[in-house]
């Protein structure tokens, strides 16, 4: 019979004893007087009484106010919110605190997520100042970092709202009771190490409906209800960024006079971007300024990142330095996911699954999946989608650092810095003949990704002795990427020390390097130097028997043009031969683009479009479309030269759309020379002026000049246009006009010129 009583039914028989009226239960309850009617009768039947006096007395022989012997506390708790003073100006995040504004309006539990020193607890205090009045009945701060394993989480609540143990209930029964339907915000900062006690959070939020709560931790709760708000670093894009006007805030607190100006702008936006936009980080950072300006706490910082130390004595200890702060979050971690974290941070720019299996996966006992699953759940790391659609786990500076030096102190940092290099050096060595055949999209985009990968690949394995080869078999094998994307001089950075090991690696790796260095010299204008290189190279190859090699290698002397045109065909024919010898169809491509170009520059047109279209057919069948896009232009430049300006700009336009579409920087910057050659052509000067600008910027900030076999062809209205912008201060205008634009702006540009044609 009572049995059937329930804990809400109970409580409003306890409070009918009491002698409430229906109306005070249910202001008391936040709940309509219709429902404590409906409640009360429910109770009468239940019991088999007829009225209030009658159902005390009944409970009463039964024991049932027993259950609840305290009398419930209908006045409100003795203070609206327990807030912690802050001592210093919030800065930034606006859109964030009405986005969880928002949605705690919806939801009732929000947990705010993220690594240590991103700044959740302020956040979440920023945003319980805004809605003070919304919770009439308070807004309560709890604080956990000071429990630990074994502590009572309910008691720290019931502590935060003043609220004692009953005798008879412990702290969770007592803190339902207590809460009742008040209308009340938690705030629970610090749950990441005490979530084996979440199942608090679940008997409160099942207590009521109007309590909400918000809890920071730097991994989810993973409870039912639960809506979580990744909390982001501070926005570090430029001087009025709220990561850089925070450090001038927290430095003027030291140092009253202390400006943000042209001196130091660069430096702060530095410091800004090395600490990741964390909030705990800059405000250690900006505590050294006492001492030390702007660069040399940047310098300080790149010397030795772990020197950050906040010596004020009201600041928890796990915040006093930036490496305590990360140091708690691993603490908290399993073995598994301490070694995995550590061996992550020997990438640079993201990580992809398959080099994280390939490279971190030996010796755990957990797979990787469920590894970094815990990683991003703990805020250690995050997931993004990269541009080819894959997943992809980034980590921040700070954390990949705090990893590295964990990684050293473990002593695998020298096997799992080998594993990296030798992954990236299969990788590319893998995708480097796929460059020219139809994956190369996915290719040239799948080295772009793994850009800073490979550079620390690279830089590690040059410098250390044992795998010397190791490196110069990826420098070698970027060749085409690096020509391809306009990387001229960024290529010769890394070629010019891996040339300096030559006598340490194998034949076959010294002959591909030096086919690299040769092609990549050519680029870049050294004729010299690309002739040099192509005959050593040469001689291995020709003493390795390797054919590819040595038709590669032969057709070096071919791009001379200091050599006589007739001797110079025969070599590239000779290459095109041998080419044909092995089936080499993406080698094919290349020779019969040389030939046409070379049968160009002989005036032989005839010849040159029968190896110019022979060539985009081998293209099209091997899928070689940055090919197909190289060789529309060479064929609109024929046209230009046979003065058949409508064809010209047909070819050109099709060519720069189809280099466009597939990003192919160093074709569309090439395109942009001969362009401004066809618009001086149509006497359309100003147009020309633009492009010259912008062809002109571009070479500046890439090295890659005109191809040596245009340079004859176009030196004429290059010189002329030089010259009026020089001479005349409305030329420099125009000419200014170009060379602010970027590639893309430029490639829009001459499409719209050449669309008018």
């Amino acid at each position: 019979m009572y049995e059937d009583l329930n804990h809400r039914e109970i409580e409003i028989l306890q409070l009918i004893a009491d002698h409430h009226t229906n109306r005070e239960i249910a202001e008391h309850l936040h709940l309509s007087v219709e429902t404590i009617n409906w409640y009360a009768k429910r109770i009468y039947i239940t019991l088999d009484v007829k009225g209030r006096k009658q159902a005390v007395q009944k409970a009463r022989e039964l024991g049932l106010l027993e259950i609840i012997k305290q009398p419930q506390d209908l006045s409100p708790l003795t203070v609206s919110h327990n807030l912690p003073i802050q001592l210093t100006d919030f800065v930034g995040r606006h859109s964030q605190i009405q986005d969880i504004i928002t949605k705690m309006l919806k939801i009732r539990l929000l947990t705010l997520t993220g690594p240590g020193g991103i700044g959740k607890t302020r956040l979440s205090l920023q945003v319980a100042e805004r809605v003070l009045d919304d919770f009439p009945d308070g807004v309560y701060f709890v604080d956990l970092a000071p429990l630990r394993s074994g502590d009572n989480v309910a008691k720290a609540i019931a502590s935060a709202l003043g609220i004692s143990e009953k005798k008879d209930a412990s702290f969770t029964e007592t803190l339902q009771r207590t809460i009742g339907h008040r209308n009340i915000l938690l705030i629970i900062d610090n749950f990441e190490h005490m979530i084996a006690d979440v199942a608090i959070i679940s008997d409160l939020l099942a207590t009521t409906s109007t309590l909400k709560i918000l809890v920071t931790s730097r991994e989810s709760l993973r409870v039912m209800g639960e809506n979580e708000y990744p909390v982001p670093p501070l926005s570090i894009h430029d001087s009025e960024s709220e990561a850089s006007l925070l450090f001038v805030q927290r430095v003027q607190m030291i140092r009253p006079d202390f400006r943000l100006n042209e001196g130091n702008i660069t430096d702060i936006m530095t410091i800004c971007k090395r600490l990741d936009g964390l909030p705990l980080a800059i405000e250690l950072a900006a505590a050294q300024c006492k001492l030390l300006t702007p660069h040399a706490l940047l310098k300080r910082l790149e010397d030795r990142p772990d020197f950050l130390v906040n010596r004020a004595r009201n600041v928890p200890q796990r915040q006093q330095t930036l490496q305590a702060a990360i140091d708690w979050s691993y603490q908290l971690l399993t073995a598994d996911e301490q070694l995995l974290f550590m061996r992550l941070s020997v990438f640079n720019g993201g990580r992809s699954l398959e080099a994280i299996e390939m490279i971190c996966a030996d010796g755990l006992t957990t797979d990787i999946f469920s590894g970094l699953t815990s990683l991003i759940d703990k805020s250690m790391i995050k997931q993004v989608v990269d541009d080819l659609g894959e997943p992809r786990f980034m980590m921040l500076q700070t954390l990949k650092e705090f990893a590295y030096q964990q990684l050293k102190y473990s002593g695998e940092h020298k096997l799992i810095q080998s594993r990296h290099a030798i992954y990236f050096m299969e990788l590319t060595e893998r995708g480097a003949p796929q460059l020219r055949r139809a994956d190369q999209v996915w290719w040239f985009k799948k080295f772009e990704i793994e850009q800073n990968n490979l550079r620390t690949a690279m830089r590690w394995a040059l410098s250390s002795n044992d795998n010397i080869e190791i490196g110069v078999r990826i420098v070698a094998s970027l060749r085409d990427y690096w020509w391809y994307q306009g990387y001229t001089e960024e290529s010769w950075r890394w070629i010019q020390p891996a040339l300096d090991c030559l006598d340490q690696v194998s034949d076959a790796v010294r002959a591909n390097l030096l086919l690299t260095a040769g092609n990549l010299a050519y680029f870049r204008g050294d004729i010299d130097a690309c002739i040099r290189y192509g005959a050593e190279a040469l001689a291995i190859y020709q003493a390795l028997d390797d054919k590819r090699g040595i038709a590669w290698s032969s057709n070096l002397p071919a791009l001379d043009i200091r050599r006589p045109i007739e001797s110079r065909i025969q070599m590239n024919r000779h290459a095109l031969t041998l080419m044909r010898e092995i089936d080499d169809l993406p080698g094919q491509t290349n020779m019969l683009n040389v030939l046409g170009l070379l049968l160009t520059q002989a005036n032989d047109f005839e010849n040159a479009i029968l190896a110019f279209e022979e060539c985009i057919d081998i293209a099209r069948q091997t899928g070689e479309k940055r090919r197909e896009a190289i060789v529309l232009g060479c064929l609109a430049e024929i046209a230009l030269q046979q003065g058949q300006y409508t064809t010209a700009s047909t070819l050109f336009y099709d060519s720069l759309k189809l280099g466009r579409d597939l990003q192919f920087p160093f074709h569309l910057h090439d395109l942009l020379w001969m362009c401004i050659v066809l618009l001086v052509e149509l006497d359309r000067l100003e147009s020309a002026m633009i492009l010259f600008g912008a062809a002109k910027s571009r070479e500046q900030l890439t090295g890659q000049s005109i191809f040596p076999l245009q340079v004859e062809y176009v030196t004429l209205p290059f010189q002329s246009l030089e010259d009026q912008r020089t001479t005349s201060p409305t030329h420099q205008v125009i000419y200014e006009k170009g060379y602010k634009m970027s590639l893309n702006e430029a490639v829009d540009f001459i499409l719209s010129e050449l669309s008018e044609s």
